[in-house]
């Protein structure tokens, strides 16, 4: 009986781990997608539209459409509720998740347009958040021993995360003929994170521990953009990536030492394909097919396919602009799938289907742009225990022509 109960307690404890490192992922993982408040309300799909600064991070041949220099920067906070049901041979009762909102940067840049002879030409400097790691909780539950009557043991996790993998970018556009740009980016990778995790029963320390990552790299992106009337199409490409992480184990727990380790992980060529129309002046449609073949992906030269999977995706969109007296009133709408590259309980691959919506304000050289993204998803994580998520997306930014 005392052996029963310690491999339970053990098998509670190895969950909770896995429970807490599966929601370290659980925000982008290695899954990318452009930055823009104005993009987000779209739903993402701005590989065929690219005209506005984000395009350094959607198709850069985009930024040759621009006529007016201009500064933007743009901004995130999620909210993220998560609740888990466990079934009563688990033991576990009372289970509550405490998420605190995360706030980063997403996105600023500096796009100056100019003309050579007759063709248009832009350059453009930027930082953007390539993968955001970012969340904060604390999740505590009560464990019910098999003894009779049973004994209470409290359990509180705690888990903290900060920064990713953040890029300083060169763009340059080009308008190569009346309808054809083309465009490509470099990506200097130089940004670190930081991960927390401490596990506490009753006044036992199950687990104290923290990472520090440190990430570095070189990447390109290359893109065409054709523009003709009503109509325009986009093709991006994020050529292979090669990553190297510094990582630091840091123990707070006794019989534990320091470990640091350097591996490097190698990502795929990643494509976008993105068409958007304009039936009549003031509505657009858009819609993308980004292809992430994430299951190529490798770690110090080898594939791991229990890591990664497959994250293909597909984005439409729409705008519709309302003339006000002396301003114009953006209305935006859109749908995407994000397929996460880690699979559940079940070796399913979880999605993510995420509504969006956002509304701006132009006024003479300034425009301010707010947009949602929501979705709300449940998946099982071990034998009978699903994970149901909800998560809301604020975004909010500005763009200044001078």
């Amino acid at each position: 009986m005392k052996t029963d109960r310690v491999c339970r307690r053990v098998s509670i404890i190895l969950l909770c781990v896995t429970l807490i490192a599966s929601f370290s992922s659980a925000q982008t993982g290695w899954v990318v997608n452009g930055a823009g408040t104005r993009a987000a309300g779209m739903g993402y799909a701005f590989t065929g539209l690219a005209d506005d600064a984000s395009a350094v991070t959607w198709n850069p041949a985009g930024i040759a459409q621009l006529a007016r220099p201009e500064i933007s920067a743009g901004f995130r906070t999620i909210f993220t509720s998560v609740n888990i049901d466990f079934p009563p041979e688990y033991g576990i009762q009372g289970y509550t998740y405490d998420g605190t909102p995360t706030f980063e940067v997403n996105f600023a840049s500096v796009i100056y347009p100019f003309k050579i002879q007759t063709h248009n030409v832009a350059l453009g400097v930027s930082y953007r958040k390539l993968y955001a790691f970012g969340e904060n909780f604390k999740e505590n539950y009560i464990e019910l021993s098999t003894d009779y009557p049973p004994v209470e043991t409290r359990h509180d996790n705690e888990y903290t995360a900060s920064g990713g993998v953040g890029a300083y970018a060169g763009t340059i556009g080009v308008q190569v003929t009346n309808f054809l740009m083309l465009g490509g980016t470099v990506n200097i990778i130089k940004s670190s994170a930081t991960t927390k995790q401490k596990g506490v029963s009753t006044t036992t320390v199950n687990f104290d521990y923290s990472y520090d990552y440190d990430y570095s790299g070189t990447t390109f992106d290359l893109g065409v953009l054709v523009k003709k009337d009503w109509f325009s199409g986009g093709v991006d490409v994020n050529l292979p990536q090669s990553i190297t992480v510094d990582s630091k184990f840091r123990p707070q727990m006794a019989g534990y030492t320091d470990f640091d380790t350097t591996y490097t992980i190698d990502l795929p060529t990643q494509w976008g394909f993105g068409i958007a129309v304009r039936p009549i002046d003031q509505l657009t449609l858009a819609a993308d097919y980004r292809i992430r073949p994430l299951s190529d992906a490798k770690i110090n030269g080898k594939a791991d396919s229990a890591f990664f999977a497959d994250a293909n995706s597909f984005h439409v969109g729409a705008e519709y602009l309302i003339k006000l007296k002396d301003s114009y009133l953006p209305v935006r709408a859109g749908y995407y799938t994000q397929p996460l590259e880690y699979k559940d309980a079940n070796n399913s691959q979880v999605i993510r289907n995420i509504v969006t919506a956002g509304v701006g304000f132009i006024v003479g050289p300034l425009s301010f742009d707010g947009s949602v993204e929501w979705y709300n998803v449940s998946y099982p994580i071990d034998v009978n225990v699903t994970r149901k998520e909800t998560q809301w997306r604020v975004n909010f930014g500005g763009v200044f022509h001078f």
